[in-house]
């Protein structure tokens, strides 16, 4: 009887790590998932604020140009006032 028992709670204790043993795998498969997808937001953060700076740095120019353009405009137009 005791052997009964005792393998009965054998089964039991095995069957409780082994289940425990499965729920840590499968949370530390999710960890791993959301550490990658962490790494993956983070990434695509810095890429996003690199993409920001050049679009900046190419409006600063834009209009740097722009600028000089209608400098030159002014001064055209300021020249065939005179003519007429």
């Amino acid at each position: 009887m005791i052997e009964i028992v005792a393998g009965i709670v054998g089964v039991a204790f095995g069957a409780t790590l082994q289940s425990w043993s499965a729920a840590n795998d499968r949370y530390r498969s999710g960890r791993d998932a959301v550490v990658k997808l962490t790494t993956a937001v983070e990434h695509l953060a810095e890429k996003f604020d690199d993409m920001h700076e050049d679009f900046k740095a190419d409006r600063a120019e834009y209009f740097k140009r722009l600028n000089e353009i209608e400098q030159r405009v002014a001064k055209l137009e300021a020249r065939s006032v005179g003519w007429n």
